[in-house]
């Protein structure tokens, strides 16, 4: 390895969730609980919210990844998606990114912006992102109506919408809604990785 790949090695240690956080979070996972996060409506959400949904689906985005700008539209249409099921399908943005220009106020800039109108929330301890084990801006989360883990990964099969042609989220989310076995239940999400804050080992 060179000095490059090694920094970028380095970097992917500490963004990995799943290296410090023990067992992967996996399918039929239960939504675990998190402190209320504040959403760009100064809201607070927590794993109660949404309870009489059916289907709960997050998204791990940002407000500087090219990736998750690529996917706005694609995102504004799964809302669309959502509020057609008049409230059986709820989606969550959520925030876990540090850095700059990852505050509530910019995502609040951001959401005008483009456009967002669900409900989106800043993971600011990265409680969320670790304990899911997220890692890419955007990854996807479905959950059936007990908030156990149906689907994770990419929304669809191209980061290119032009060439998108199977959207394994809607495909979840449809098959969650009839009472049937998600065929696809893990798709590799591709994107830029969630920069985790770097955590301290606590003295003995």
């Amino acid at each position: 390895m060179n000095r490059h790949e090694i920094f970028a090695f380095g970097l992917l240690l500490l963004a990995t969730p799943g290296m410090s956080a023990g067992a992967e979070f996996g399918i039929g996972s239960k939504l675990p609980e998190f402190p209320k996060l504040r959403a760009i409506d100064d809201q607070e959400v927590d794993q109660n919210a949404f309870q009489s949904a059916k289907v709960l689906i997050l998204v791990f985005t940002c407000n500087r990844c090219p990736y998750a700008k690529d996917y706005e539209e694609r995102l504004k249409a799964l809302q669309d998606f959502c509020r057609q099921s008049d409230g059986k399908v709820v989606l969550l943005g959520v925030n876990s990114n540090y850095g700059r220009d990852e505050s509530l106020k910019a995502m609040k800039r951001r959401a005008e912006s483009a456009g967002f109108d669900f409900v989106y929330v800043k993971d600011e301890d990265q409680s969320l992102a670790r304990a899911v084990g997220a890692v890419y801006t955007p990854e996807f989360f479905v959950f059936d109506a007990e908030r156990r883990l149906a689907y994770k990964g990419a929304l669809d099969d191209s980061t290119n919408p032009g060439e998108a042609t199977v959207n394994y989220v809607l495909q979840a989310a449809a098959a969650v809604l009839r009472g049937d076995s998600v065929k696809t239940v893990k798709v590799g999400a591709r994107g830029c990785t969630i920069r985790f804050r770097r955590q301290r080992k606590s003295k003995s």
